[in-house]
């Protein structure tokens, strides 16, 4: 869903929940289009009864319940400058004490941004939500930048084994196709557009011949269903041994040969990164 031609005066929020569905109108019934995730600041684009159309880092648009945003200012910036740590374990509680049989306040997932607070603690981080509360979780299961370079494609993809198919998912609650891969990049450091067919033209990517194909590069397909002729219906992560890896809608996340149907006959072409490493 794209961007309303004549937004309201922008305004921003950071989403508090740690996965917010994003519907394509103001219904909740209607079709889910995408997902905001914890941390993300997000352009506030217009407001219809308890829900707000949303704009996400990548441009993608949606509607959101408001319960789930913290306004804030154009210049704010959650987590703040020098304070930021993401999660890197596939699923971090989020404790109201740092003992692990404190209550749970919510459950984060892979690749969220969090701020630090205080690191006093060996075990127990306590961090500061986007509400300016304060709450602890496993220091091992966070990484800040400086701690680490960004991790393998391949690797990160990996982690994402077993997680279920969710149309319109970015999460490891339920993810899809694209979202798996604009994920696993994103986790890398490359932000990649949220759909198949506009990934297979993003501007960081080039051709590459489907003969010598390499692991982290992406696959795109057509299935002969393809009702708003983009030429592009699936995408996947090459693992460089004839084998891929993708959100299936099937399957969830899951390897699959390149030449097993129907995927030989639907693929139509592959990508790769034109900075130089994976």
């Amino acid at each position: 869903m794209s961007s309303p031609e004549n937004p309201s005066p922008a305004l921003y929020a950071v989403v508090s929940h740690n996965v917010v569905p994003m519907w394509s109108e103001p219904e909740r019934r209607s079709e889910q289009v995408s997902q905001a995730l914890f941390g993300e600041r997000v352009r506030r684009l217009r407001e219809e009864g308890d829900l707000t159309l949303i704009e996400t880092p990548d441009g993608y648009a949606g509607w959101a319940r408001r319960e789930h945003l913290t306004p804030c200012e154009e210049e704010m910036r959650y987590p703040a400058p020098g304070q930021e740590a993401q999660v890197s374990a596939l699923f971090l509680p989020v404790l109201n004490a740092p003992d692990e049989r404190a209550e749970r306040r919510t459950l984060l997932t892979l690749g969220c941004r969090v701020e630090l607070a205080d690191l006093s603690d060996p075990v127990y981080a306590t961090i500061r939500l986007p509400d300016g509360q304060t709450a602890c979780a496993r220091r091992d299961g966070l990484r800040t930048d400086a701690e680490s370079e960004p991790p393998a494609l391949i690797e990160t993809a990996r982690r994402f084994l077993g997680v279920p198919y969710l149309w319109g998912g970015r999460s490891p609650f339920g993810i899809d196709c694209s979202g798996f891969t604009q994920r696993v990049y994103e986790l890398c450091g490359w932000l990649l557009p949220r759909d198949a067919y506009l990934q297979a033209r993003a501007q960081i990517l080039q051709p590459a011949e489907p003969e010598t194909l390499q692991g982290g590069d992406l696959l795109f397909f057509c299935d002969d269903h393809d009702p708003r002729g983009r030429g592009i219906t699936h995408v996947g992560i090459a693992l460089g041994d004839g084998r891929f890896i993708h959100a299936s809608g099937s399957l969830g996340v899951a390897v699959t040969p390149l030449k097993q149907p129907p995927y030989d006959r639907q693929f139509r072409c592959a990508r790769r990164l034109r900075a130089s490493g994976i």
